[in-house]
């Protein structure tokens, strides 16, 4: 602490500034003619973290190749290699943060359910909290965004994270989930189209503008310019799916070849810019995304390893041994192309492993001792294990 000129007993002059931690111990009326210069500190920290994420973006660019970057990333996205796509986005992104380039990097991935998007994003977020951690990486969920000063929340809120960390400058990524809901019209009751609006703010937004803070449900707190930001969308798009197959069917029945299958419908067909706009979208918003991502259904291969990905989790949660039967990974690879994807492995291993660990408690037993053999329909068997070095073990208990 900087030792004060003045004795405990004596005040500065009027006209002398005080220092801070002598003027808290002091009647001074002149205190907070002082406090002004807090805002010149406040400067130059946001100052202090734009150069800090910047030399720190630099630095992992020095350091870190395209191909090291991806290998990282896809040692958690398993099977889609239409992820690269995405990381290059991200990785030009940076380049040009780096070097001061106007960027146009944003994206667009149509996926259907539990086939990747959430966990690219959990994985590009994961990676740069090591790697880069004043960088934000975000996901926001577009699907409550209503137009400025209608209920719910404001499209500021989109960005909400580069008003907390005091990013004014708008560096970050932000991952628009549910970003196909916004295409769809929603009329109101004069016929006015509500997602239209949003879709204006949000083109703004990508464009690059300064953002206030001042809507309903938004940060209150300054402004951020977002022509340094990166902006992904992420949505399944699969009402275009939907519409597509319903189309054929009539046309089917129309040339005379009956009835057509109904309900069943693939929700990994790729879906095109034309789809996105007779969907809804503008064709100014969709100009600023030249890049469109689609995923495809998943390998057995990645489907098994995901699996046990799961299962492992499941696991650690309970401290107990776990096998997913024949019959189970099965019934669970048949689902994973379907509408909900991989997205219930867990919970599906989950909810049967958890009638195991309450039977194995009941009865007393410690699960350290035991090993859960999952089957379908919530069926499992307990079986003891021996010895820590003999493979064999014995039915204690089945639940039917």
């Amino acid at each position: 602490m900087k030792k004060s000129n003045h004795s405990d007993t004596d005040f500065a002059p009027a006209d002398e500034p005080v220092p801070f931690e002598d003027a808290i111990l002091t009647d001074d009326p002149g205190l907070f003619d002082h406090f002004d210069d807090f805002d010149d500190i406040e400067d130059d920290y946001v100052d202090y973290i734009k150069e800090n994420t910047n030399r720190k973006i630099r630095d992992w660019l020095d350091q870190t190749s395209f191909r090291e970057f991806r290998n990282a990333i896809c040692k958690e996205v398993r099977g889609q290699e239409e992820v690269e796509d995405i990381l290059l986005c991200i990785y030009n992104y940076l380049e040009c943060i780096a070097n001061d380039r106007r960027h146009n990097n944003h994206a667009l991935v149509a996926a259907p359910s539990g086939c990747g998007k959430s966990a690219t994003f959990h994985a590009v977020r994961r990676y740069f909290a090591k790697e880069i951690p004043t960088l934000i990486v975000h996901r926001s969920d577009v699907s409550n965004i209503t137009e400025t000063g209608y209920r719910g929340l404001d499209p500021a809120a989109i960005i909400e994270p580069l008003f907390n960390a005091d990013e004014k400058d708008g560096v970050g990524i932000i991952f628009m989930d549910e970003f196909d809901k916004k295409m769809v019209p929603s009329l109101d009751s004069h016929g006015v189209d509500n997602n239209l609006a949003v879709q204006n703010q949000i083109l703004t937004m990508v464009e690059g503008c300064d953002v206030y803070g001042t809507g309903k449900g938004s940060p209150n707190n300054g402004c951020v310019n977002t022509e340094k930001t990166l902006f992904i969308g992420m949505g399944s798009f699969d009402s275009i799916r939907k519409a597509r197959k319903e189309k054929s069917s009539k046309e089917k029945k129309t040339i005379g070849f009956g009835t057509a299958e109904k309900g069943k419908y693939c929700h990994f067909e790729p879906i095109t810019r034309e789809d996105i706009l007779s969907l809804g979208s503008t064709n100014e918003l969709m100009g600023r995304f030249p890049v469109l991502v689609n995923f495809h259904p998943l390998e057995e291969k990645v489907v098994n390893q995901i699996i046990d990905i799961q299962r492992k989790r499941v696991e650690e949660n309970f401290g107990l041994e776990i096998v997913i039967s024949k019959e189970l990974r099965q019934a669970l690879a048949e689902e994973a192309n379907g509408p909900f994807g991989c997205r219930e492995f867990y919970n599906v291993i989950f909810s049967t492993a958890i009638k195991a660990r309450k039977h194995l408690m009941l009865a007393g037993k410690k699960a350290g001792d035991y090993k859960v053999i999952l089957k379908p329909d919530m069926k499992y068997s307990v079986r003891k294990i021996r010895k820590k070095e003999d493979a064999s073990f014995e039915t204690e208990n089945e639940n039917s």
